[in-house]
């Protein structure tokens, strides 16, 4: 079969739960399906409110 490649996206990265699971899925697509991972994040800064 030949080998996919897979994004995950995200939002914002922080080392919070969801990024740090959102890695290891990337890293065990690798490992046992072994298809290719990328990690896909928004340059986002939003707006000061004051």
């Amino acid at each position: 079969m030949a080998q996919k490649i897979i994004a995950f996206l995200s939002n914002k990265l922080t080392l919070r739960g969801t990024e740090i699971a959102m890695y290891d899925y990337a890293e065990y697509n690798e490992i046992l399906l072994g298809n290719k991972s990328i990690i896909i994040t928004r340059n986002y800064n939003p707006p000061n409110k004051t």
